[in-house]
């Protein structure tokens, strides 16, 4: 009973901590946005990474001219 009561602590503090993070814009998942790296300096921020935030400019350019993601010719 007691060690119920114990993760059930642990998972509220852990949740809460999430929470504030969140608040401040600091970064609490474990994967990245395709287009960014971590910052090696603080892991709760990005940094661009420029060879697929080229991709990324690309695929946006594409699509605002009326190609569709469906359409494979996107991503080429």
């Amino acid at each position: 009973m007691m060690y119920d009561y114990m993760a059930y602590e642990t998972s509220n503090k852990v949740r809460k901590s999430f929470d504030i993070n969140k608040k401040k814009g600091l970064h609490v998942g474990s994967s990245v946005p395709y287009g960014y790296r971590k910052n090696p300096n603080d892991y709760h921020y990005f940094i661009i990474d420029e060879e697929a935030a080229n991709n990324v400019r690309n695929i946006f350019k594409k699509y605002l001219k009326g190609k569709s993601k469906i359409n494979s010719r996107v991503f080429k």
